[in-house]
């Protein structure tokens, strides 16, 4: 490999490494919006549906700070895997507030409603928001529950919950009933996967005609526009094209990078 393949494949590894697999198209922009009319209008609750690897995760930590930014007060926790007095603690730290309770939880349970009623007090909007909810211990589950229960008369925040799946996220219908807003992700169209492909090569440094068409449509059709997979055939095909010193990454080189992936259906 030549000083000018080694330097672009350490610059792609570092990308790798950094690159969110987030590209804003229309659904992703969408979701925002919408997000943003959840918060403004003071709803109480809203969900955050799609196909695992559409940038859930990544559209709500984009909110996330954003919310910041504008003085709101958010926690955004990952709830998988997570009990009662973790989240509790979890709730408490991303308020802000020096956790006493300990493993206590009545004692963690009134640290939590006294931080949201503080925020009420002083007219702070607050936004709690439950990633990866469909992952989460039943647990949690009751912690949304009876937060959500006692938000009636004690504090206002609108509440964020997060489902995910390979195919269609099963939401039971206790928090279909519980929302006010549903703002669903869908995958890149095949425009989107191309200018998502260009924005990658830009930040690299690259020229757009990196990938040529009949590569770009590739990654589209294999991914079906999902952005973590689009990273991930990107990340495989770049770096096998400038191992080989290749300047474009070409078809057969996604296929090979597919083929890696195990992203390919097996023949029937």
């Amino acid at each position: 490999m030549s000083v000018e393949g080694e330097r672009q494949d350490e610059a792609a590894r570092a990308f790798v490494g950094s690159h969110p697999g987030f590209f804003v198209g229309a659904t992703q922009d969408e979701a925002l919006a919408r997000l943003a009319y959840l918060a403004d209008a003071g709803l109480r609750c809203g969900l955050v549906t799609g196909r695992t690897g559409t940038g859930k995760s990544t559209v709500l930590r984009r909110f996330a700070d954003e919310r910041r930014g504008n003085g709101c007060s958010v926690v955004l926790i990952d709830v998988t895997g997570i009990g009662e007095a973790d989240l509790l603690r979890g709730l408490i730290k991303g308020l802000g507030i020096t956790v006493h309770a300990r493993f206590r939880r009545d004692a963690l349970w009134l640290e939590l409603i006294d931080g949201l009623r503080g925020r009420e007090l002083a007219q702070q909007s607050c936004l709690l928001i439950f990633d990866h909810f469909d992952r989460a211990l039943p647990e949690a589950h009751q912690v949304v529950r009876r937060l959500l229960a006692e938000q009636a008369g004690a504090y206002a925040a609108t509440f964020i919950l997060a489902f995910s799946g390979s195919s269609f996220p099963i939401v039971a219908r206790e928090w279909r009933q519980t929302a006010d807003l549903r703002i669903e992700l869908s995958p890149l169209t095949a425009d989107e996967t191309t200018l998502f492909l260009r924005d990658s090569l830009e930040a690299l440094g690259l020229p757009h005609d990196a990938f040529d068409p009949d590569a770009a449509r590739m990654v589209f059709l294999s991914t079906g526009g999902v952005p973590k997979d689009i990273a991930r055939v990107f990340e495989r095909a770049l770096l096998a094209a400038q191992h080989d010193d290749r300047r474009q990454v070409s078809s057969d080189i996604v296929a090979a990078a597919l083929d890696e992936l195990s992203l390919l259906r097996p023949p029937a």
